[in-house]
């Protein structure tokens, strides 16, 4: 995926142990056009003093991450009244065994 000047993304991973801060939003500030380079955004992440180049696939759209986050919350919190009130007919459809 591509991200566009000025996009709002999270950084996920650090690959190449660059002490990126994970899981910190920041915004997009340049691209590196070139096909040949590693490092194609440079980020700036507010909580931090200094501007970073970062590979592509250390990063996702926070839109994409609030979505994530917001399936994982629905999830466990179905999980949890599923559990608390002995919902297994709940329960079975949160976790479907495959195969049994």
């Amino acid at each position: 995926m591509t991200y566009p000047l000025r996009s709002s993304v999270v950084v996920v991973a650090d690959s190449l142990e660059l002490k990126l801060p994970i899981g910190k939003p920041g915004y997009v500030l340049a691209v590196n056009p070139s096909p040949y380079t590693l490092l194609r955004y440079l980020i700036n992440v507010p909580s931090f003093p200094y501007c970073m180049w970062v590979p592509e696939s250390d990063l996702r759209s926070l839109e994409e991450m609030t979505g994530t986050e917001a399936d994982k919350v629905i999830a466990n919190s179905l999980l949890d009244y599923a559990l608390a009130t002995r919902n297994k007919s709940l329960f079975d459809s949160l976790f479907p065994l495959k195969g049994w």
